[in-house]
């Protein structure tokens, strides 16, 4: 299995086999301007990712997609218990109330995080087309076929619910935000998105958040450097494990 992971300024490929230890065999990152970037640009990643699966003699072709950006819009809501099939027309009537977006230049989609005899949580995400479909062309150019894509940056949180039963704290660091996302007995149960346009500010104002919160958190995955965050946790008698990507946290839990 290939694990294609796209972020703001780079794309990185991974090779997964889930019958060996460790997990992940390769991994390659190819650094890019943006996601939005032209056809020329497309080209260059693509041909890059082409060479290195013929290089390392890599024969699958079948990826799995993640793609992590800042410009991503994600909302948790409860819903009342329904079924699937109600619950799938609900959501898709209900995107444009969630989002303050032209939902036409969006690529939306829904999941499901936790479900009681009463209520339903759902975790809705919005990411821009562009980036989307500029994530697609490079990888149909590189002859890879996704048979799934991830919008969520949470992706992750999924892997941590599979593992982990404690009080979990989930913190992603991009470019110019953070997402906070606390978990217990393996369902997410809050997420926030924090702009990091100064450190200070933000480095008082997640402490205040985290302290408001009054939860005991048994661990926390921190995602990206963040040392004033690893600073709060470790203060707090949290256990920390800091991970650089997607699949070194796998590695890790698993």
């Amino acid at each position: 299995m290939i694990i294609v992971e796209f972020m703001e300024t780079c794309v990185t490929l991974a090779i997964y086999n889930k019958n060996k230890s460790p997990n992940i065999l390769k991994v390659k990152k190819i650094e890019i301007p943006s996601l939005n970037i032209g056809e020329e640009s497309l080209n260059l990643v693509s041909d890059k990712l082409k060479q290195y699966l013929l290089k390392n003699s890599i024969r699958s072709k079948k990826a799995y997609v993640n793609i992590k950006t800042s410009k991503s819009i994600m909302k948790l809501v409860e819903l009342p218990k329904m079924s699937e099939k109600y619950l799938s027309n609900t959501a898709k009537s209900s995107y444009q109330a969630y989002f303050p977006i032209d939902i036409e230049k969006f690529r939306v989609d829904y999941r499901v995080v936790h479900s009681t005899e009463t209520f339903t949580k759902v975790l809705f995400a919005a990411i821009p087309s562009e980036i989307s479909s500029a994530s697609l062309k490079v990888m149909q150019k590189a002859g890879i076929k996704p048979i799934f894509m991830d919008l969520y940056q949470e992706c992750i949180c999924r892997e941590v619910a599979n593992h982990c039963k404690e009080s979990v704290a989930v913190i992603i660091n991009f470019q110019n935000a953070i997402n906070i996302i606390l978990m217990k007995h393996g369902f997410i149960t809050f997420i926030r998105t924090m702009p990091l346009k100064d450190y200070h500010t933000n480095n008082y104002a997640f402490q205040r958040f985290m302290d408001s919160m009054c939860v005991r958190l048994d661990i926390a995955f921190i995602i990206g450097k963040l040392k004033w965050v690893e600073g709060y946790f470790l203060m707090n008698n949290t256990r920390v494990t800091l991970c650089d990507e997607f699949w070194s946290l796998r590695g890790l839990i698993e």
